[in-house]
Protein backbone atom coordinates (compact mmCIF):
# COMPACT_ATOMS: atom_id res chain seq x y z
CA UNK A 1 0.00 0.00 0.00
CA UNK A 2 2.65 2.19 0.96
CA UNK A 3 4.52 2.54 -2.41
CA UNK A 4 1.23 3.52 -4.67
CA UNK A 5 0.77 6.12 -1.75
CA UNK A 6 4.27 7.43 -2.24
CA UNK A 7 3.65 7.21 -5.80
CA UNK A 8 0.77 9.81 -5.44
CA UNK A 9 2.41 12.19 -3.03
CA UNK A 10 5.77 12.64 -4.46
CA UNK A 11 4.21 13.39 -7.73
CA UNK A 12 1.72 15.68 -6.17
CA UNK A 13 4.32 17.54 -4.48
CA UNK A 14 6.19 17.90 -7.96
CA UNK A 15 2.96 20.46 -9.06
CA UNK A 16 4.84 23.23 -7.62
CA UNK A 17 8.33 22.76 -9.18
CA UNK A 18 9.31 23.49 -12.50
CA UNK A 19 12.66 23.29 -13.82
CA UNK A 20 13.54 26.21 -16.81
CA UNK A 21 16.36 25.73 -19.56
CA UNK A 22 17.96 28.43 -21.82
CA UNK A 23 20.36 30.96 -22.41
CA UNK A 24 20.88 31.90 -18.82
CA UNK A 25 21.71 28.22 -17.41
CA UNK A 26 18.96 26.41 -15.40
CA UNK A 27 16.77 27.30 -12.98
CA UNK A 28 14.21 25.85 -10.58
CA UNK A 29 11.25 27.53 -9.92
CA UNK A 30 8.95 26.37 -6.90
CA UNK A 31 5.28 28.14 -6.11
CA UNK A 32 1.74 28.56 -7.59
CA UNK A 33 2.76 31.31 -10.38
CA UNK A 34 1.99 30.76 -14.36
CA UNK A 35 4.99 28.84 -15.48
CA UNK A 36 5.09 26.49 -12.68
CA UNK A 37 1.62 25.43 -13.80
CA UNK A 38 2.19 25.01 -17.41
CA UNK A 39 5.78 23.41 -17.25
CA UNK A 40 5.61 21.40 -13.54
CA UNK A 41 7.50 18.15 -13.31
CA UNK A 42 4.54 15.98 -11.58
CA UNK A 43 3.68 14.49 -14.28
CA UNK A 44 7.14 13.03 -15.25
CA UNK A 45 8.09 12.24 -12.21
CA UNK A 46 4.92 10.29 -11.63
CA UNK A 47 5.75 8.12 -14.87
CA UNK A 48 8.90 7.72 -13.86
CA UNK A 49 8.17 6.13 -10.30
CA UNK A 50 5.74 4.40 -12.06
CA UNK A 51 7.80 2.65 -14.08
CA UNK A 52 9.94 1.64 -11.27
CA UNK A 53 6.96 0.51 -9.84
CA UNK A 54 5.59 -1.56 -12.68
CA UNK A 55 9.04 -2.84 -14.05
CA UNK A 56 10.47 -3.92 -10.70
CA UNK A 57 7.12 -5.39 -9.48
CA UNK A 58 7.56 -8.96 -8.07
CA UNK A 59 5.59 -12.43 -9.08
CA UNK A 60 3.16 -11.60 -6.77
CA UNK A 61 2.00 -8.52 -7.85
CA UNK A 62 -0.85 -8.58 -10.19
CA UNK A 63 -3.22 -12.02 -11.42
CA UNK A 64 -2.13 -13.07 -14.25
CA UNK A 65 2.12 -12.23 -13.51
CA UNK A 66 2.87 -15.58 -12.78
CA UNK A 67 1.50 -16.50 -16.59
CA UNK A 68 3.26 -14.09 -18.44
CA UNK A 69 6.61 -15.26 -16.72
CA UNK A 70 5.86 -18.71 -18.21
CA UNK A 71 4.72 -17.44 -21.37
CA UNK A 72 7.74 -16.04 -21.48
CA UNK A 73 10.00 -19.00 -20.73
CA UNK A 74 7.92 -20.74 -23.70
CA UNK A 75 8.44 -18.46 -25.53
CA UNK A 76 12.30 -18.20 -25.62
CA UNK A 77 12.86 -21.71 -26.10
CA UNK A 78 11.00 -22.07 -28.75
CA UNK A 79 12.26 -21.31 -32.24
CA UNK A 80 11.90 -18.12 -34.65
CA UNK A 81 9.62 -19.82 -37.07
CA UNK A 82 7.00 -21.57 -34.61
CA UNK A 83 7.04 -18.21 -33.18
CA UNK A 84 5.68 -16.70 -36.72
CA UNK A 85 3.64 -19.39 -37.38
CA UNK A 86 1.22 -19.09 -34.06
CA UNK A 87 -2.75 -18.10 -34.61
CA UNK A 88 -2.71 -14.92 -32.58
CA UNK A 89 -0.88 -12.63 -30.47
CA UNK A 90 2.04 -13.17 -32.69
CA UNK A 91 3.80 -9.81 -32.06
CA UNK A 92 3.60 -9.85 -28.06
CA UNK A 93 4.98 -13.48 -28.19
CA UNK A 94 8.34 -12.54 -30.92
CA UNK A 95 8.63 -9.68 -27.76
CA UNK A 96 9.13 -12.60 -25.52
CA UNK A 97 11.47 -14.44 -28.13
CA UNK A 98 13.83 -11.14 -28.66
CA UNK A 99 13.97 -10.47 -25.15
CA UNK A 100 14.36 -14.15 -24.20
CA UNK A 101 17.80 -14.05 -26.42
CA UNK A 102 19.29 -11.76 -24.08
CA UNK A 103 18.23 -13.10 -20.89
CA UNK A 104 16.23 -15.80 -18.96
CA UNK A 105 14.87 -13.93 -16.29
CA UNK A 106 11.29 -12.72 -16.89
CA UNK A 107 11.61 -9.53 -14.75
CA UNK A 108 13.37 -7.88 -18.00
CA UNK A 109 10.61 -8.84 -19.57
CA UNK A 110 8.46 -7.32 -16.53
CA UNK A 111 10.82 -4.01 -17.44
CA UNK A 112 11.31 -4.19 -20.84
CA UNK A 113 7.27 -3.78 -21.09
CA UNK A 114 6.66 -1.23 -18.46
CA UNK A 115 9.51 0.78 -20.57
CA UNK A 116 7.49 0.17 -24.14
CA UNK A 117 4.06 0.77 -22.03
CA UNK A 118 4.56 3.86 -20.19
CA UNK A 119 6.64 6.13 -22.47
CA UNK A 120 3.69 6.47 -25.02
CA UNK A 121 1.72 7.07 -22.33
CA UNK A 122 4.15 9.58 -20.61
CA UNK A 123 4.45 11.27 -23.90
CA UNK A 124 0.38 12.07 -24.10
CA UNK A 125 0.33 13.56 -20.80
CA UNK A 126 2.82 15.21 -20.31
CA UNK A 127 2.38 16.91 -23.27
CA UNK A 128 0.09 19.43 -21.52
CA UNK A 129 1.11 19.87 -18.16
CA UNK A 130 -1.72 22.38 -17.09
CA UNK A 131 -4.06 20.52 -14.46
CA UNK A 132 -1.56 17.84 -13.31
CA UNK A 133 -2.93 16.67 -10.22
CA UNK A 134 -5.79 16.64 -11.53
CA UNK A 135 -4.84 14.60 -14.27
CA UNK A 136 -2.55 11.76 -11.88
CA UNK A 137 -5.89 11.87 -9.61
CA UNK A 138 -8.19 10.38 -12.39
CA UNK A 139 -5.27 8.58 -13.99
CA UNK A 140 -4.82 6.53 -10.51
CA UNK A 141 -8.40 5.84 -10.12
CA UNK A 142 -9.02 4.53 -13.54
CA UNK A 143 -8.96 0.94 -14.40
CA UNK A 144 -6.30 1.22 -16.51
CA UNK A 145 -3.75 1.67 -13.56
CA UNK A 146 -3.41 -1.42 -11.70
CA UNK A 147 -4.26 -2.98 -15.49
CA UNK A 148 -0.21 -1.99 -15.71
CA UNK A 149 0.32 -4.47 -12.92
CA UNK A 150 -1.09 -7.42 -14.26
CA UNK A 151 -2.45 -7.31 -17.81
CA UNK A 152 1.25 -7.23 -19.86
CA UNK A 153 -0.51 -7.82 -23.41
CA UNK A 154 -3.30 -5.76 -23.38
CA UNK A 155 -1.25 -2.57 -21.25
CA UNK A 156 1.29 -2.66 -24.38
CA UNK A 157 -1.70 -3.02 -26.88
CA UNK A 158 -3.32 0.34 -24.92
CA UNK A 159 -0.01 1.78 -25.19
CA UNK A 160 0.06 1.01 -29.54
CA UNK A 161 -3.19 2.80 -29.23
CA UNK A 162 -1.79 5.90 -27.98
CA UNK A 163 0.56 5.76 -31.18
CA UNK A 164 -2.92 5.23 -33.08
CA UNK A 165 -4.12 7.93 -31.43
CA UNK A 166 -1.27 10.66 -32.47
CA UNK A 167 -2.15 9.23 -35.52
CA UNK A 168 -5.45 10.02 -36.06
CA UNK A 169 -4.96 13.47 -34.11
CA UNK A 170 -2.43 14.38 -36.56
CA UNK A 171 -4.51 13.01 -39.84
CA UNK A 172 -2.38 9.91 -40.98
CA UNK A 173 -4.54 7.53 -41.76
CA UNK A 174 -1.76 4.91 -42.93
CA UNK A 175 -0.28 4.90 -40.24
CA UNK A 176 -3.09 4.73 -37.79
CA UNK A 177 -3.89 1.46 -39.83
CA UNK A 178 -0.45 0.39 -39.09
CA UNK A 179 -0.47 0.71 -35.73
CA UNK A 180 -3.80 -0.68 -35.01
CA UNK A 181 -2.57 -3.64 -36.81
CA UNK A 182 0.64 -3.91 -34.46
CA UNK A 183 -1.96 -3.77 -31.23
CA UNK A 184 -3.73 -6.16 -32.30
CA UNK A 185 -0.84 -8.66 -32.86
CA UNK A 186 -0.23 -7.98 -29.49
CA UNK A 187 -4.07 -8.15 -28.46
CA UNK A 188 -6.74 -9.59 -29.84
CA UNK A 189 -9.29 -6.89 -28.45
CA UNK A 190 -7.36 -3.73 -30.27
CA UNK A 191 -9.70 -4.45 -33.31
CA UNK A 192 -11.67 -2.03 -31.41
CA UNK A 193 -9.64 0.71 -32.24
CA UNK A 194 -10.29 1.44 -35.61
CA UNK A 195 -13.75 3.12 -34.15
CA UNK A 196 -11.37 5.82 -33.17
CA UNK A 197 -10.03 7.64 -36.57
CA UNK A 198 -13.78 8.09 -37.88
CA UNK A 199 -15.11 8.78 -34.41
CA UNK A 200 -12.17 11.54 -33.46
CA UNK A 201 -12.66 13.15 -37.22
CA UNK A 202 -16.51 13.64 -36.55
CA UNK A 203 -17.74 17.01 -34.72
CA UNK A 204 -20.22 15.92 -32.44
CA UNK A 205 -21.88 19.53 -31.13
CA UNK A 206 -25.01 19.18 -28.44
CA UNK A 207 -27.89 19.34 -30.76
CA UNK A 208 -26.21 15.76 -31.71
CA UNK A 209 -26.98 14.44 -28.31
CA UNK A 210 -30.69 14.13 -29.79
CA UNK A 211 -30.09 11.40 -31.47
CA UNK A 212 -26.81 10.01 -29.72
CA UNK A 213 -28.38 9.97 -26.32
CA UNK A 214 -31.40 7.86 -27.69
CA UNK A 215 -29.17 6.05 -29.27
CA UNK A 216 -26.83 5.06 -25.90
CA UNK A 217 -30.08 4.80 -23.93
CA UNK A 218 -30.81 2.08 -26.50
CA UNK A 219 -27.73 0.32 -26.30
CA UNK A 220 -28.02 0.14 -22.58
CA UNK A 221 -31.59 -1.15 -22.64
CA UNK A 222 -30.56 -3.83 -25.05
CA UNK A 223 -26.92 -4.23 -24.13
CA UNK A 224 -27.30 -8.35 -23.74
CA UNK A 225 -28.55 -8.46 -27.07
CA UNK A 226 -26.67 -6.75 -28.60
CA UNK A 227 -23.37 -8.01 -27.24
CA UNK A 228 -24.51 -11.62 -27.92
CA UNK A 229 -25.20 -10.41 -31.55
CA UNK A 230 -22.14 -8.82 -31.35
CA UNK A 231 -19.95 -12.32 -30.21
CA UNK A 232 -21.86 -14.52 -32.39
CA UNK A 233 -20.60 -12.43 -35.79
CA UNK A 234 -17.21 -12.21 -34.15
CA UNK A 235 -17.24 -15.86 -34.09
CA UNK A 236 -17.44 -16.43 -37.48
CA UNK A 237 -13.68 -14.79 -37.45
CA UNK A 238 -12.07 -16.05 -34.83
CA UNK A 239 -13.53 -18.58 -31.85
CA UNK A 240 -11.63 -16.28 -29.53
CA UNK A 241 -14.25 -14.28 -29.17
CA UNK A 242 -16.59 -16.71 -27.65
CA UNK A 243 -18.37 -15.47 -24.66
CA UNK A 244 -21.62 -16.14 -22.59
CA UNK A 245 -22.81 -12.84 -21.04
CA UNK A 246 -23.21 -12.79 -17.19
CA UNK A 247 -24.09 -10.03 -14.88
CA UNK A 248 -20.71 -8.63 -13.68
CA UNK A 249 -21.96 -5.38 -11.05
CA UNK A 250 -20.11 -2.58 -13.16
CA UNK A 251 -22.62 0.14 -12.67
CA UNK A 252 -20.38 2.58 -10.78
CA UNK A 253 -17.64 2.91 -13.47
CA UNK A 254 -20.72 3.79 -15.80
CA UNK A 255 -22.70 6.39 -13.79
CA UNK A 256 -19.24 8.00 -13.38
CA UNK A 257 -18.71 7.66 -16.87
CA UNK A 258 -21.74 9.41 -17.37
CA UNK A 259 -21.19 12.26 -15.48
CA UNK A 260 -18.14 13.11 -17.07
CA UNK A 261 -19.87 13.11 -20.23
CA UNK A 262 -22.79 15.39 -18.89
CA UNK A 263 -20.01 17.76 -18.07
CA UNK A 264 -17.85 17.78 -21.26
CA UNK A 265 -21.42 18.76 -22.93
CA UNK A 266 -22.70 21.27 -20.60
CA UNK A 267 -19.44 23.20 -19.27
CA UNK A 268 -17.86 24.05 -22.24
CA UNK A 269 -18.35 26.81 -24.43
CA UNK A 270 -18.68 25.49 -28.05
CA UNK A 271 -16.78 28.35 -29.81
CA UNK A 272 -13.77 27.86 -27.74
CA UNK A 273 -13.15 24.15 -28.15
CA UNK A 274 -9.97 22.70 -30.36
CA UNK A 275 -10.19 20.05 -33.22
CA UNK A 276 -8.29 17.81 -29.72
CA UNK A 277 -10.74 18.22 -26.80
CA UNK A 278 -13.71 17.68 -29.36
CA UNK A 279 -11.88 14.52 -30.43
CA UNK A 280 -11.42 13.49 -26.93
CA UNK A 281 -15.28 14.20 -25.90
CA UNK A 282 -16.48 11.96 -28.70
CA UNK A 283 -13.92 8.90 -27.88
CA UNK A 284 -15.54 9.73 -24.26
CA UNK A 285 -18.98 8.89 -25.65
CA UNK A 286 -17.71 5.77 -27.32
CA UNK A 287 -16.58 4.71 -23.69
CA UNK A 288 -19.64 5.65 -22.28
CA UNK A 289 -21.41 3.00 -25.18
CA UNK A 290 -18.83 0.47 -24.66
CA UNK A 291 -19.17 0.45 -21.03
CA UNK A 292 -22.83 -0.16 -21.36
CA UNK A 293 -21.75 -3.85 -21.98
CA UNK A 294 -19.70 -3.99 -19.05
CA UNK A 295 -22.58 -5.39 -16.77
CA UNK A 296 -22.80 -8.03 -19.07
CA UNK A 297 -19.64 -9.58 -18.84
CA UNK A 298 -16.09 -8.14 -18.48
CA UNK A 299 -14.71 -8.67 -21.88
CA UNK A 300 -16.40 -5.24 -23.07
CA UNK A 301 -14.58 -3.47 -20.05
CA UNK A 302 -11.50 -5.16 -21.52
CA UNK A 303 -12.38 -3.33 -24.86
CA UNK A 304 -13.14 0.24 -23.66
CA UNK A 305 -10.13 0.13 -21.81
CA UNK A 306 -8.72 1.74 -24.99
CA UNK A 307 -10.51 4.66 -24.88
CA UNK A 308 -10.59 5.08 -20.81
CA UNK A 309 -6.99 5.93 -21.23
CA UNK A 310 -7.54 9.20 -22.89
CA UNK A 311 -10.69 10.39 -20.19
CA UNK A 312 -7.90 11.89 -17.60
CA UNK A 313 -6.97 14.16 -20.07
CA UNK A 314 -10.26 15.20 -21.36
CA UNK A 315 -11.52 16.63 -18.16
CA UNK A 316 -8.87 19.63 -17.62
CA UNK A 317 -9.63 20.35 -21.40
CA UNK A 318 -13.07 20.66 -20.70
CA UNK A 319 -12.51 22.88 -17.47
CA UNK A 320 -10.18 25.21 -19.59
CA UNK A 321 -12.78 25.55 -22.08
CA UNK A 322 -15.94 26.65 -19.45
CA UNK A 323 -18.12 29.02 -20.86
CA UNK A 324 -18.56 32.24 -18.55
CA UNK A 325 -21.73 30.82 -17.45
CA UNK A 326 -20.11 27.68 -15.91
CA UNK A 327 -16.37 29.26 -14.96
CA UNK A 328 -16.83 29.15 -10.62
CA UNK A 329 -18.60 25.83 -11.26
CA UNK A 330 -15.77 24.78 -13.15
CA UNK A 331 -13.37 26.14 -10.87
CA UNK A 332 -15.30 23.61 -8.57
CA UNK A 333 -15.16 20.69 -10.15
CA UNK A 334 -11.60 20.75 -10.21
CA UNK A 335 -11.39 21.06 -6.57
CA UNK A 336 -13.93 18.54 -5.76
CA UNK A 337 -12.83 16.05 -7.82
CA UNK A 338 -9.35 16.51 -6.79
CA UNK A 339 -10.11 16.12 -3.14
CA UNK A 340 -13.13 13.00 -3.98
CA UNK A 341 -10.39 10.94 -6.34
CA UNK A 342 -7.81 11.60 -4.13
CA UNK A 343 -9.65 10.17 -1.10
CA UNK A 344 -11.56 7.29 -3.38
CA UNK A 345 -7.75 6.12 -4.47
CA UNK A 346 -6.55 6.01 -0.42
CA UNK A 347 -9.94 4.29 0.55
CA UNK A 348 -9.88 1.65 -2.10
CA UNK A 349 -6.20 1.08 -1.27
CA UNK A 350 -7.20 0.12 2.22
CA UNK A 351 -9.95 -1.97 1.38
CA UNK A 352 -7.40 -3.18 -0.50
CA UNK A 353 -5.06 -4.90 1.91
CA UNK A 354 -7.85 -7.42 2.77
CA UNK A 355 -8.76 -8.71 -0.59
CA UNK A 356 -5.83 -7.70 -2.62
CA UNK A 357 -7.86 -5.55 -5.25
CA UNK A 358 -9.25 -6.37 -8.12
CA UNK A 359 -6.02 -8.15 -9.79
CA UNK A 360 -4.30 -8.14 -6.52
CA UNK A 361 -2.06 -5.59 -7.09
CA UNK A 362 -2.04 -4.97 -2.86
CA UNK A 363 0.32 -5.30 -1.69
CA UNK A 364 3.02 -4.09 -3.51
CA UNK A 365 5.88 -6.34 -3.32
CA UNK A 366 9.37 -5.74 -5.09
CA UNK A 367 10.85 -8.29 -7.21
CA UNK A 368 13.87 -8.33 -4.83
CA UNK A 369 12.10 -9.54 -1.69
Amino acid sequence: MLPYLLLLLISLCFCFCAVQIDKKGIRLHVGDHEYVKTHNLALPVFFLLLFALVACRAMSVGNDTLNYAYMFHTARKASLDAILHLDEEVLYHLLNWIVGRFTTDAQWLFATVAALTLIPMALLYCGDRKHSILKIVLFVNMSTFVMLFSGIRQSLAIAVGILAYFCARNKKPLWFVVSVLIAMGVHHSAFVLFLMYPLYRVRIKRIHLLLVVPAMGGVYLFNNAIFTFLTEVFDTYSDKYITETSETGAYAMLVLFILFAVLAFILPDEEKLDGQTAGLRNLMLLAVTLQCFAPVHHLAMRMNYYYIIFIPLLIPRIIDAASDRWRIMARYVTAVFCLFFVGYFVMDLVASLETGGVLHTVPYVPFWR
